[in-house]
């Protein structure tokens, strides 16, 4: 009878409960593979506004998903679209040309197939 009851506590203890459940795993943000490296542009006629035209914009910096993850930053005359959480990293603002005159307001920034851009036209005639 001993037997018997050595067997039956190794039966009852040698059953584990089941793994818990993992939760699903957080699916990351989806942005574009790559977006081209740009320049701030500009005005480049003097040697600080040619300066602050060569500015780099990286193409990291334009990712998106979203139209709300971009932002329109620089003069009327020269526009250019970043992701709105890099701001910061995009202090210097283009020189306009001083002959150039008044430039209408540009379109909003805006994602297209994962990059931040300024879309072509002027004001309420953005495409």
């Amino acid at each position: 009878m001993r037997w018997l009851a050595v067997i039956w506590i190794l039966g009852c203890s040698s059953s584990a409960a089941p793994p818990p459940a993992k939760a699903p795993a957080p699916v990351p943000k989806q942005v574009a593979a790559i977006c081209e490296d740009g320049r701030l542009g500009g005005y480049g006629g003097t040697p600080e506004c040619a300066a602050t035209a060569n500015t780099p914009i990286l193409g990291a910096d334009r990712a998106c998903t979203t139209n709300a993850d971009c932002i329109r930053v620089g003069p009327h005359c020269a526009p250019f679209a970043i992701r709105a959480d890099r701001t910061d990293a995009y202090s210097a603002v283009p020189c306009t040309h001083p002959a150039g005159g008044e430039c209408p307001p540009p379109c909003a920034a805006v994602c297209r197939e994962g990059c931040c851009v300024i879309p072509p036209g002027w004001g309420d005639n953005c495409r």
